[in-house]
C-alpha cells in the first residue's frame, strides 16, 4: 500500500508521522516513510547525462559548448523554464514511483510525508511561473497515484498559529485548493480534523484507517 500523509503547513504532519511510526511498530506494521522531495534529484538544465556520457572527452566538451551556446542565447526563457521543469518532474516521478515499488515489493507499507498534490497547491498560492505548474499538472497525471490520501486539516487561524509560512488566508485557500485537486484525480481520501485533539489521537485514526485497509 501507498499512503500520503497530506495537509497544509503547519497542521501537524512531521509530528503525525512520528506518532504514527510508533503505533505501527506496536502493532508489527511493516512500513517505511520517505519525505516526497527528499528523494528528488537535482535538476538538469540542458543536458541529457546518459547520452553525454557515451561521448568522449574532447566530442563531450565540444558538445557541452554547443547546446550551452543554443540554450542560452536561441531558447526563449519561456522555453527554457518549461523545460527545466519537465526535467525536473521526470527525475520527481521516477524516484517517487521506484521507491514506492521497492517498499511495496519488500511487502512494506510506503508512507509519504506530503505528495505532489501539495506541490501543486504551493505553486499556485506562490504564483510560480506557468511552465512549472504546468509542468506540474502533467506530472500529477502520469505519476503513480497514493491507495489513500491522509489529509490533515485544521482551522486555518490555528495552523497559523503553528507556523507562520502562509497567512490565515492563504492557509484556507490551501486546504480548500488541496482537497479540489483530490477529488479532481480521483485519489481515495481520508479526512481528519485535528480540533486541537492530541497528536497521538490524530496518529491513532490514522492507523486505524491504514489498519483496516490492510485487513
Amino acid at each position: 500500500m501507498f499512503v500520503a500523509i497530506c495537509g497544509a503547513h503547519g497542521v501537524g504532519k512531521t509530528s503525525t508521522l512520528k506518532e504514527l511510526s510508533l503505533i505501527l511498530t506496536s502493532q508489527s506494521i511493516k512500513f517505511e516513510q520517505f519525505h516526497h522531495r527528499a528523494i528528488s534529484k537535482n535538476t538538469l538544465s540542458f543536458i541529457d547525462a546518459e547520452k553525454i556520457s557515451k561521448v568522449g572527452p574532447i566530442e563531450k566538451r565540444h558538445k557541452n559548448k554547443i547546446l550551452g551556446f543554443i540554450w542560452r542565447n536561441m531558447l526563449p526563457f519561456s522555453l527554457r523554464s518549461f523545460i527545466t521543469a519537465l526535467i525536473d518532474e521526470k527525475h520527481y516521478r521516477m524516484t517517487i514511483n521506484s521507491r514506492v515499488f521497492n517498499i511495496k515489493s519488500n511487502q512494506r507499507v510506503a508512507i509519504s510525508d506530503r505528495f505532489i498534490y501539495d506541490r501543486m497547491v504551493d505553486l499556485n498560492i506562490c504564483n510560480r511561473h506557468w511552465s512549472q505548474r504546468f509542468a506540474l499538472i502533467l506530472n500529477a497525471i502520469i505519476i503513480k497515484k497514493p491507495d489513500l490520501i491522509i489529509f490533515l486539516r485544521d482551522k486555518p487561524d490555528l495552523i497559523v498559529k503553528r507556523k507562520q509560512e502562509f497567512s490565515i488566508n492563504e492557509t484556507k485557500v490551501y486546504q480548500f485548493k488541496l482537497d479540489k485537486i483530490i477529488r479532481f484525480f480521483r485519489t481515495p481520501c481520508y479526512y481528519i480534523d485535528i480540533h486541537n485533539r492530541p497528536v497521538n489521537q490524530i496518529a491513532i485514526d490514522a492507523s486505524n484507517k491504514i489498519i483496516s485497509l490492510l485487513e
